[in-house]
């Protein structure tokens, strides 16, 4: 178990790091992961109350003149002037996924007539959208498919 420090916070006691060998297949030999989920071993997670339990970042454009991004710890520091929260959505059948609520999707300015029904995440833990920035690809039902295709 590990103390985490992030600048002149007060450090966070018994947190689990890993060591990965022989790093290949999804993570292409990356020198780590920083896992962000809702899971209890996600650094999330283990931060707890030191974190308040939220955290934004910001994600940099992939150009060489892109400059840096940012994570930020914290609930009141993770709150950029003019942001909003987002409220997430908890799904049992899947606890570390980011669900929102998603209520409606428009493609080049225009809405799309969808129900607002077909977003919805069951109590059985079927449907739903998850904001995941860790997948490249876009998945939806056939339903939303026909209609933006």
């Amino acid at each position: 178990m590990e103390t985490l420090t992030f600048g002149d916070s007060t450090p966070v006691q018994e947190v689990a790091i890993g060591c990965g060998h022989r790093n290949c297949e999804l993570f292409v030999g990356a020198a780590g992961l920083l896992g962000l989920g809702w899971g209890p071993i996600s650094l999330v997670g283990q931060l707890g109350g030191a974190s308040g339990g939220a955290f934004s970042y910001c994600l940099a454009s992939r150009g060489a003149d892109a400059g840096a991004g940012s994570l930020v710890f914290g609930r009141s520091d993770a709150m950029p002037v003019g942001a909003v929260w987002v409220p997430l959505l908890r799904n049992a059948q899947a606890p570390s996924f980011y669900y929102v609520g998603l209520t409606g999707l428009g493609v080049g300015g225009e809405r799309l007539p969808l129900q607002s029904s077909l977003f919805d995440l069951g109590e059985d833990g079927v449907g739903g959208v998850v904001m995941d920035t860790g997948t490249a690809a876009v998945f939806t039902s056939y339903i939303i498919f026909l209609l933006i295709a």
